[in-house]
């Protein structure tokens, strides 16, 4: 009657091979769950357009108008907010870069808004180009405004 296995005897001399066994299950059931958690945010970023961060949310489309023509408000990496009241200074060790800055709107729909540059308060357009030199200061007055 040898042809029959006493499980107890086949578990022990092969306890290893089972132990090894358990633990590939195990991971990959981890790594399944992992994949699984990452493609819904990855459908959820799709279907919002949004792109959600610690710090920030930022939009995955940089359109600045919409099809119809009015203003897109869009906030992507590396744009600068500036609030309503806040002045900034361009220039080396201060605010922000000199440079060419393309000012867009922060509220959908508002074509035209004002900002003071260097003291002087003016109407600029959404999607205006400022150039800010070294020094140059520039305040938003109507409401907050996006450099990009």
């Amino acid at each position: 009657m040898e042809a029959f296995i006493n499980i107890a005897d086949f578990a022990k001399d092969n306890l290893i091979w089972i132990i090894i066994g358990a633990a590939v299950i195990l991971i990959a059931l981890i790594l399944l769950v992992v994949a699984l958690k990452k493609a819904k945010k990855k459908d959820k970023q799709n279907i919002t357009q949004v792109e959600e961060t610690k710090d920030a949310r930022y939009s995955l489309n940089a359109q600045t108008q919409k099809y119809d023509g009015t203003p897109n408000a869009s906030y992507i990496k590396d744009d600068i907010i500036v609030s309503r009241g806040q002045t900034i200074i361009a220039g080396k060790g201060y605010d922000v870069v000199a440079g060419k800055y393309t000012v867009l709107t922060s509220v959908e729909g508002v074509d035209s808004f004002n900002v003071r540059i260097n003291g002087f308060v003016r109407e600029i357009q959404h999607k205006s180009i400022v150039i800010l030199g070294e020094g140059d200061s520039f305040c938003p007055v109507s409401h907050s405004v996006i450099l990009r």
